[in-house]
């Protein structure tokens, strides 16, 4: 598996691809929330850079593969994954984009919440470190 440096766009991005690819779809939702809500630019990646991420990403996953079927929720992958972003306000801000990309189609998988809850939980984020992001995020959009 690819390697970026700690807290680099990239490894933010990665993070990302893989909630995004955690249900085995991506919709169209999903896609436009990236866009509506400038998501690119909070991680600090052009979308072209944001597109390598995600095909290196599949290209990874089907190496790992056994030729015909892919784990798209593999434990020691979420943790090398979740690895290089120490930061704890780029935690949260990974967390918030995540939140706003698995609700775009309105349809939470039970994978994408327990994906999401051991993310949450492996960076220590509780809930209301989460909802005070939102917040102050919500504020600042409309400042």
């Amino acid at each position: 598996m690819k390697q970026y440096p700690a807290n680099s766009p990239e490894a933010l991005s990665r993070v990302v691809v893989m909630m995004m690819m955690v249900d085995a779809r991506v919709e169209d939702e999903e896609l436009e929330v990236l866009d509506e809500l400038d998501v690119y630019r909070m991680l600090g990646i052009s979308r072209a850079g944001f597109a390598e991420v995600f095909a290196q990403y599949c290209a990874d996953i089907s190496l790992q593969g056994n030729g015909e079927t892919v784990r798209l929720v593999d434990l020691d992958r979420i943790e090398r994954l979740l690895e290089p972003v120490r930061d704890p306000g780029e935690r949260i801000k990974v967390c918030g984009i995540i939140l706003s990309v698995m609700s775009a189609d309105r349809d939470i998988s039970p994978a994408e919440q327990a994906v999401f809850r051991h993310v949450a939980g492996r960076w220590g984020l509780s809930f209301q470190a989460l909802l005070e992001e939102f917040e102050r995020r919500k504020h600042a959009r409309v400042q």
